[in-house]
């Protein structure tokens, strides 16, 4: 009996080259597209200072999805624009947000991910009945 097993083995080398490529292979965008997702999250900075919750909020798809610091689900641009009036004259009521731009990833033409650091500073207090835990 004849064996193919070198045939084979090529065979299958070549189909993981040709995966790996294929996974390895990530759309690009430009450098106007970088700098608009940075603009979008200046603006969300902005928003907050302001204490606009409608500005926060056009940022936004009708149907997004939010979850915020504290782990609460907001299931839909109007949710959130609520919650977000309620604590820009709330608990957050002074306070600054600050987004910082880590990397964006490029799905397409567009759609992107964008990994962004946010740290919250100068508010009083925490929502009543929430839990903020710091590991050191």
């Amino acid at each position: 009996m004849k064996t193919n097993a070198p045939h084979h083995l090529v065979q299958i080398l070549l189909i993981s080259i040709a995966l790996a490529s294929v996974a390895v292979a990530q759309p690009t965008g430009t450098a106007a597209d970088s700098a608009s997702i940075a603009a979008i999250v200046a603006d969300l900075d902005s928003a907050w200072a302001n204490a606009d919750a409608d500005r926060w909020a056009a940022h936004y798809a009708p149907d997004a999805e939010f979850i915020n610091i504290l782990g609460m689900l907001m299931p839909n641009m109007q949710a959130m624009r609520a919650r977000h009036d309620e604590i820009f004259h709330g608990v957050f009521k002074g306070s600054r947000h600050h987004g910082t731009v880590r990397r964006v990833r490029f799905l397409g033409a567009d759609a992107a991910i964008a990994d962004v650091d946010i740290e919250v500073t100068g508010f009083s207090a925490l929502p009543p009945g929430s839990m903020f835990i710091i590991n050191w």
